[in-house]
């Protein structure tokens, strides 16, 4: 399945896909996962796999109504691809960047591929209580320490986790490096990826006025998210690497003409 997005916007063509769902929604499946999509921003909508009792479950926050994507202000970035941006040069400015964006399902894999190119020389980013280093650690296993409070940014107005972890130097790019489990469910996912960074935050815009989709949750369980309730995970190089050349990564964070970006990464799901 491929997906491509144009200009600096990046309003989505589709193409070389199955047809398009009266949900409005294409689909996608393989031993053991399914996967729906929209030709917005290359928005993934729905990620089914499997529990420990044999029951799909959808392990992703969206919409039912696949309209709404573009509509919702209070929630914009619910899995789609990021056009290119500027997020850590003050009063930076960017040109058209054509790219392409390829999903592909096999047995309990989601894989993901992005390529860029751009005319002009451009930066394109991608996208004690953050220590899951040393041990595996619940989300929730920092938040009634006083650190916890306002700890991920916005002027102390911001609570929850927020943090970025370097890979260590050559390890291959087919190694896992990032874990995430459910004891509930029993669900694993193993993400491996080309890229030497690993930012990881919980969901502090969710302000409790979204919900959880139809088919999510249990029956008498909570429905509307809070910031505590979801987890962001980007896979990314140094963050802020563009504003510190003495760190090196100038050669992976800016592209001259004729240059082209790449990105993988690939999600393996099982039973823990």
């Amino acid at each position: 399945m491929v997906m491509r997005a144009f200009g600096a916007h990046f309003p989505a063509r589709v193409t070389q896909l199955p047809g398009l769902g009266e949900d409005g929604k294409y689909t996608l499946s393989a031993d053991g996962i399914r996967a729906q999509f929209i030709p917005y921003a290359a928005t993934l909508t729905n990620l089914s796999v499997k529990d420990k009792n044999g029951i799909e479950r959808d392990i992703v926050l969206g919409y039912d109504n696949a309209s709404y994507y573009p509509v919702d202000s209070s929630h914009p970035v619910y899995n789609g691809i990021p056009g290119p941006y500027v997020n850590r040069i003050g009063n930076g400015t960017f040109t058209p960047v054509r790219a392409s964006v390829t999903y592909t399902l096999s047995k309990n894999k989601w894989s993901i591929k992005i390529e860029a190119a751009s005319l002009k020389i451009v930066n394109i980013p991608l996208d004690a209580v953050d220590d899951f280093y040393s041990a595996p650690h619940q989300l929730g296993f920092a938040d009634s320490t006083p650190a916890f409070v306002g700890h991920c940014g916005g002027g102390g107005s911001c609570d929850g986790y927020n943090g970025e972890w370097l890979v260590d130097a050559h390890t291959p790019d087919s190694a896992v490096k990032l874990t995430l489990a459910s004891e509930w469910s029993g669900i694993k996912a193993d993400l491996r990826t080309d890229q030497e960074g690993l930012v990881v935050y919980t969901c502090f815009w969710s302000d409790g006025s979204a919900q959880i989709k139809a088919g999510q949750g249990y029956e008498g369980g909570p429905r509307n998210i809070t910031s505590g309730d979801c987890v962001a995970i980007e896979a990314q190089d140094w963050v802020d690497g563009i504003n510190h050349p003495e760190w090196g990564r100038l050669d992976r964070q800016i592209w001259g003409p004729g240059e082209r970006y790449s990105w993988e990464a690939e999600w393996e799901f099982g039973i823990v």
